[in-house]
């Protein structure tokens, strides 16, 4: 049956965000999109722990620093969305927009610029003059930028968030990361340059192509304050705001147990035994409210 639960439009800001391992939100999110929706809806929530994200289609150790992830006891997972890799922690947003192939529209680029559009909107009412970027960046122009980079009418454009597609059937997702105040030094540590990226990088490392919106801003914004924005424009839209269940129904657990638990998924073959081993995914436990658990 396609998903048509419906959630309150009067949530406390305390509701707006739980505390989640990716891992858990992956079989989640999969699972649901495999069902399918028949209404737009938005969630949000924030990782726990540090988890270095691959996309479907990309091999390990061309996007990452195995041996770091090893030694910082960084978890790896593989996503089932395409794009790049990208680094979870602290000081950033996860979010996701799920919607009918019939309001996506017809295309990848068409899906990210309507679907993309509460989320640049909702950081616009904010004060951040976001906009999409390549194909499924949200970016920022900063004047007076220290970094020549190929964009338009001149200025440097800083990307703020990194967004990925999952294409099915009766749903298409949109999911991506706010960067709202999270150790951008980090990346480097753990991720190599990316394999693709789009013109207006220009060649510039993680720390000089990734801004945090509290900078852009020029006030600390943490993740509650910033999920409760964009509940409020995908609410003004008619669009649901979802909250991440705290326990995952019969076949998002069953996507959990024999997929995302299993490092055969996230390597897509045998890990080479000269390479380091990469630490188990985490257990999916929340911290905000009550404890997320497996039936």
């Amino acid at each position: 049956a396609l998903f048509s639960e419906t959630t309150s439009n009067t949530m406390r800001p305390m509701d707006f965000i739980q505390r989640l391992s990716p891992f858990y939100v992956a079989a989640w999110t999969e699972a649901v999109a495999m069902r399918g929706t028949l209404a737009p809806f938005v969630y949000a929530w924030e990782p726990t722990g540090i988890t270095a994200v691959i996309g479907l289609a990309q091999d390990v150790e061309r996007e990452i620093y195995i041996e770091a992830l090893a030694k910082g006891s960084v978890a790896l997972l593989r996503r089932a969305s395409g794009g790049g890799a990208v680094l979870l922690t602290s000081g950033m947003l996860c979010f996701g927009v799920m919607a009918p192939p019939a309001a996506a529209g017809n295309s990848i680029r068409q899906a990210y610029q309507r679907l993309l559009e509460p989320v640049i909107d909702a950081l616009r009412g904010l004060g951040v003059a976001a906009r999409l970027a390549g194909v499924s960046d949200i970016a920022v122009s900063l004047s007076g930028g220290d970094m020549a980079a190929a964009s338009r009418d001149g200025e440097t454009l800083y990307k703020i968030a990194g967004c990925a597609q999952m294409r099915k059937r009766h749903a298409i997702l949109v999911h991506g990361v706010l960067l709202l105040d999270a150790d951008i030094a980090l990346f480097s540590r753990y991720l190599r340059y990316p394999s693709e990226a789009p013109n207006y990088r220009s060649g510039r490392s993680h720390e000089e192509f990734c801004r945090n919106i509290s900078a852009v801003l020029g006030r600390k914004i943490l993740p509650p304050e910033m999920a409760q924005i964009l509940c409020a424009e995908a609410q003004r839209r008619g669009w649901q705001w979802r909250q991440i269940p705290s326990c995952l129904d019969a076949e998002a657990e069953a996507l959990y147990h024999q997929k995302y638990l299993c490092e055969g998924w996230h390597w897509r073959r045998e890990r080479n035994s000269n390479l380091p081993a990469i630490p188990p995914p985490p257990l999916p436990l929340a911290f905000d409210k009550d404890e997320v658990s497996i039936r």
